[in-house]
């Protein structure tokens, strides 16, 4: 019987993965580039460099951020702004 959690470590890795890519459209679509991404969430030249490049993605902080002060990142992000 399915205890109905989120539990396949898989789907998990994967939705990281594609979130990651769409928050790499969502600071290219709106940034001039990486310093410009670290300015404005105030993080380090890395992690902005990482987001640009789309090798991690943002915890709660700057996803919330982004929804609160760009209009249409919540469409993007969720994955209805573009395929």
């Amino acid at each position: 019987m399915s205890s109905g959690k989120f539990s396949s470590k898989a789907e998990a890795i994967s939705y990281r993965q594609t979130f990651a890519r769409r928050w790499s459209r969502f600071i290219h679509d709106n940034f001039d580039g990486p310093e410009h991404v670290a300015f404005v969430f105030k993080v380090d030249n890395k992690t902005a460099r990482n987001w640009w490049e789309g090798t991690n993605s943002p915890s709660g902080f700057a996803v919330a951020f982004a929804f609160e002060h760009f209009h249409g990142a919540a469409a993007v992000l969720t994955g209805e702004g573009r395929p």
